[in-house]
């Protein structure tokens, strides 16, 4: 009997331990799996960024020479034109060939190498008033209204004219989330953009969120991909997220997408409050995301 209760002892004390190792086992397997699956995500992103450079070195190579040809071409037949119908063609033409010119340009230096650049301490506030005050026609243009729910005297690092341009691309695209809302005739319904920041222990959170047309689940994951664009946007190339969601990565940040079909749409950007003076930046990329943003949208 002593015997008999030793080992019972002993099996339970034993089942018990190898109950509790599985569970840890699962717990390290479970941390073990998300931890690759952000690696993998990761990796992905970086293998599109790694062939948007390759694509647009090859696109200034291959495009941007003959459009310069034929844009000396279209300017002569400008010079020597007496037609008023054809010098209005010639001037549209231009015009596009220009456009095409600029935005392989932009997308080159945009997808090179990144270099120091200065980095400031920005009230969060001040860079809201101004994007606002860049898209402010549109807004208006479009009775989209405003809600500013912002935290008083927060301070940011970053680069201020890069965050700027983020702001505007993403009050422009809540605006053009209104195009196709379902129910705009309903008198109730007012077009809503409401902007929020909040500060946590290490990180700002700036949350954008309106109450327009929405996003598929479907595309979330995809809606940031270099060149991605739906049947809502066919005339885009659907560089401007992917463009910002890279200027907050240089930040050290990132920017989140959640939505509800025809009901609303919340994006996120997470930024930490400080950054090292040397995170990586580039002065050149800058200046080109932002035309970029205001040529593509």
């Amino acid at each position: 009997g002593l015997t008999i209760s030793v080992f019972t002892r002993w099996m339970w004390r034993n089942m018990f331990a190898m109950q509790y190792l599985r569970n840890e086992n699962n717990e390290a397997l479970k941390t073990a799996f998300k931890t690759l699956k952000k690696t993998e995500k990761q990796l992905i992103q970086q293998q599109k960024y790694q062939a948007l450079n390759h694509m647009a070195k090859g696109l200034l190579h291959e495009i941007i020479n003959p459009v310069n040809s034929a844009s000396q071409a279209l300017s002569y037949a400008q010079s020597v034109n007496e037609d008023e119908e054809i010098a209005e063609a010639i001037s549209e033409a231009i015009m596009q060939q220009t456009r095409i010119s600029n935005i392989v340009t932009d997308l080159r230096v945009f997808a090179q190498p990144e270099s120091d650049q200065a980095i400031e301490r920005v009230n969060i506030s001040d860079m809201i008033a101004k994007a606002l005050k860049f898209c402010h026609q549109e807004l208006d243009k479009a009775e989209v209204h405003v809600v500013l729910n912002l935290a008083e005297e927060t301070y940011l690092d970053c680069h201020p004219s890069a965050l700027v341009q983020v702001f505007v691309n993403l009050l422009l695209n809540s605006r053009d989330a209104f195009k196709n809302k379902k129910g705009l005739g309903d008198e109730t319904y007012t077009r809503e953009i409401s902007v929020s920041s909040y500060e946590q222990s290490e990180h700002i959170l700036i949350i954008f969120k309106d109450n327009g047309v929405g996003i598929a689940q479907s595309i979330i994951q995809k809606i940031t991909d270099p060149f991605f664009s739906d049947e809502n946007s066919p005339e885009k190339m659907g560089l401007g997220l992917s463009i910002c969601q890279t200027i907050i990565r240089h930040h050290g940040g990132t920017l989140d997408i959640d939505s509800k079909v025809n009901e609303w749409t919340e994006i996120t950007l997470s930024l930490p409050a400080q950054i090292k003076v040397n995170s990586p930046a580039n002065k050149q990329r800058t200046a080109a995301s932002q035309t970029l943003i205001d040529r593509i949208g």
